[in-house]
C-alpha cells in the first residue's frame, strides 16, 4: 500500500525514463531501501518496460542506431553490473567505452530512455539507455549503448 511519503507515479516514471534530477534519483533510491510497496511498484514498472521493449520492433532494434556515435570509442572487455529501478541487477560485458558512453552485451533487453546504474568494483554511476538491438552474433544477447552521466559514487 502506497503511503503519504511515497513518491507519485509521475516521479517514478520520470526516474525510470532517465528524466529525474540527480537529487530526485538519490531520494527515490534511498526510499526504495525502506519501502516494500514501492519496490513492488518499481518491479511492475520494470516488467511493463521490458514488455514494451520486446514489442517495439520486429527487427530487434530500438532507439538510435548503435553505430551512431558522437565520440570515438575504445575497445574493452570487462564484466560489470547494471542495476535497475526495482533494485535487481544483471551482469553485462562492456565491449567499448568513450568519455560519455559505454557499449555492452546484455542478456536483458533494455528500453531506450531507461535510467540504470552501472556498478563496478563498489563504484556506481548513473546512465541512460540510448539504444538496444539483438546482437548479430548471438540471439540471446543484446547490444546496448549507454550514455553515462553524473559523478561516480562509492557504494558501501
Amino acid at each position: 500500500m502506497v503511503n503519504m511519503s511515497c513518491p507519485t507515479d509521475e516521479v517514478i516514471e520520470k526516474y525510470a525514463l532517465g528524466r529525474a534530477s540527480e537529487s530526485e534519483s538519490i531520494e527515490w533510491e534511498e526510499h526504495l531501501l525502506s519501502c516494500a510497496s514501492c519496490v513492488e511498484r518499481a518491479e511492475e514498472l520494470d516488467a511493463f518496460i521490458a514488455v514494451l521493449a520486446k514489442a517495439t520492433a520486429d527487427d530487434g532494434s530500438i532507439g538510435d542506431s548503435y553505430e551512431e556515435r558522437s565520440e570515438p570509442r575504445a575497445r574493452t572487455d570487462e564484466l560489470l553490473e547494471i542495476a535497475f529501478l526495482a533494485g535487481d541487477r544483471v551482469t553485462c560485458r562492456a565491449i567499448d567505452r568513450s568519455v560519455h558512453g559505454l557499449g555492452l552485451l546484455s542478456p536483458r533487453r533494455l528500453l531506450p530512455g531507461m535510467s540504470v546504474r552501472v556498478v563496478k568494483e563498489g563504484r556506481i554511476t548513473g546512465a541512460v539507455v540510448r539504444n538496444c538491438a539483438t546482437d548479430a552474433h548471438s540471439s540471446d544477447l543484446f547490444r546496448v549503448g549507454l550514455c553515462v552521466h553524473g559523478d561516480v559514487r562509492v557504494v558501501a
